[in-house]
């Protein structure tokens, strides 16, 4: 998945400014080069973040990647029949 992607998939679920603010180092961590676009899409339609409040990159990826474990491992019953 290319960061245009995500890009996307942040802008479509309206944390434009989130990605803005996070963008630099979500590249450097190297979560994009693997990311499955499902995973993204499905924690941005569970998770709710306020987009009043400045969210720092620590505080995104560490929600983010307890999720994708968690669905990944199809721990998620809730999400199978999405």
């Amino acid at each position: 998945m290319t960061i245009e992607q995500v890009e996307e998939i942040f802008d479509d679920f309206g944390y434009t400014l989130l990605f803005q603010n996070i963008r630099y180092p979500l590249v450097l961590s190297g979560e994009v080069d693997h990311l499955d676009l499902d995973v993204l899409v499905h924690f941005f339609e569970m998770y709710s973040f306020d987009t009043e409040v400045v969210i720092k990159f620590e505080e995104f990826i560490y929600h983010f990647l307890i999720f994708k474990k968690i669905y990944t491992n199809n721990n998620l019953p809730f999400v199978h029949g999405m």
